[in-house]
């Protein structure tokens, strides 16, 4: 910002000041206070630390105002282990009953492969009515409770009974929104709570966004309510391979096996391993 800038800023709240409100007849030079104004929030914008934004926690945003671009069918259908890595990066989209949408990017996440895999609902091809949902066609929200109180959601994959569990979320829009999900009842007694920490959890995310069994089965491929937007052509992401969190009633083997996935470094995950495996 030039000293040009400078006394035009304090030349332009000299107007605010002395009219209640700018009025362009009250000071002759309000097209160069503007321009200054505008010099100022341009410098004030590079001070952004960590990744693509963090999102606005006083933004509004709406379906109207949010763009309904949306992974398909063909990006669903590939095998799990494939999806959960390729889900990293992209925009999860909710939109709430009033209209106004809030939406995070995916950092963290993990396969259950179904079959063998003794950690999968569907281990042995079972099919039973609670997980019908991962037998069903790629990109089909599977939303299981846990403890009788807490969500997960989860989406199916190639393969039957596959699906992938989507762990942890870098809040981007709705922040504020978020809180006040998650918080619940317990508001008037705890009045904030770390972005970091809103959605670095699958049943934390869940609350935050408000997912619960009224999603289960939804099509994300064409539903209203919940839908994944790709991640942004020049995003690029060191990711890491780990063990799945809390498996070990697995067995050593599959509780062993490299099957989460997050983007490394990215504070918003919800554990980071001791053992890992780059990508």
């Amino acid at each position: 910002m030039t000293d040009n800038d400078s006394s035009n800023i304090r030349r332009f709240k000299h107007c605010i000041g002395k009219y209640k409100r700018p009025h362009i007849d009250s000071c002759s030079n309000h097209q160069d206070c503007s321009i200054a104004i505008g010099n100022q929030k341009k410098v004030t914008s590079k001070k952004r630390k960590y990744g693509p934004t963090q999102g606005n926690e006083d933004q509004i945003v709406t379906s109207s105002s949010c763009s309904q671009e949306r992974l398909d069918r063909t990006f669903f259908d590939q095998d799990c282990s494939t999806l959960g890595k390729e889900l990293l990066g992209c925009r999860l989209i909710r939109q709430l009953q009033d209209g106004s949408v809030i939406s995070g990017i995916i950092v963290e996440t993990e396969a259950y492969l179904g079959g063998d895999d003794k950690a999968s609902h569907s281990c042995g091809n079972k099919a039973t009515q609670r997980n019908r949902a991962m037998f069903m066609a790629p990109g089909t929200a599977y939303v299981y409770q846990i403890y009788g109180i807490h969500f997960c959601f989860n989406i199916s994959s190639r393969g039957d009974g596959a699906a992938v569990l989507v762990r942890a979320l870098q809040p981007m829009h709705g922040i504020d929104h978020m809180k006040k999900l998650r918080l619940g009842s317990k508001q008037k007694s705890k009045t904030n709570i770390m972005v970091k920490k809103l959605c670095n959890g699958p049943a934390k995310l869940c609350q935050a966004l408000a997912i619960n069994k009224s999603l289960n089965c939804i099509d994300l491929c064409n539903s209203q309510e919940l839908w994944i937007q790709p991640k942004q052509l020049d995003s690029q992401l060191q990711l890491v391979s780990a063990k799945r969190i809390g498996v070990e009633y697995a067995g050593s083997y599959w509780a062993s096996q490299p099957l989460r996935f997050y983007v490394q470094d990215n504070p918003h995950v919800s554990v980071i391993a001791k053992s890992t495996v780059k990508s």
